[in-house]
């Protein structure tokens, strides 16, 4: 009879995780992208279906980048102009396994040293 049956287009849920406080840590005083890591909260906001957070004392965000195959830490929500970011698909930023890149003015450089976790029970 020909007819068509529409199927309909599934909707994305976004993936929320149960840590309200990101910790992005791994430079030391002086690197010159130091001023990207610290205490990050979490956003009522979600980019790429995944939680977004922004930094307690600068002007910074974390947010995923790619459609959601990377996160990345810059000065605006959503735009992918970002000075720090990783290669990582997974939906939960403290399960990050791959390494961290900066941007040092020319090229991407990959540093092991970055690493996000959850902060909620530590005490300031």
């Amino acid at each position: 009879d020909g007819e068509r049956v529409q199927t309909p287009t599934p909707t994305l849920t976004p993936f929320d995780i149960d840590c309200k406080n990101l910790m992005v840590t791994g430079f030391e005083y002086g690197d010159s992208h130091e001023y990207m890591t610290g205490k990050f909260v979490k956003l009522p906001d979600f980019i790429h279906n995944r939680v977004a957070y922004q930094q307690t004392d600068g002007d910074l965000f974390f947010f995923s980048i790619h459609k959601g195959k990377g996160w990345g830490i810059g000065f605006k929500l959503g735009v992918e102009d970002v000075g720090l970011l990783v290669h990582d698909a997974s939906p939960d930023p403290t399960k990050i396994t791959h390494a961290w890149e900066y941007w040092n003015g020319n090229r991407w450089v990959s540093d092991e040293r970055l690493k996000c976790w959850c902060a909620d029970d530590v005490q300031n």
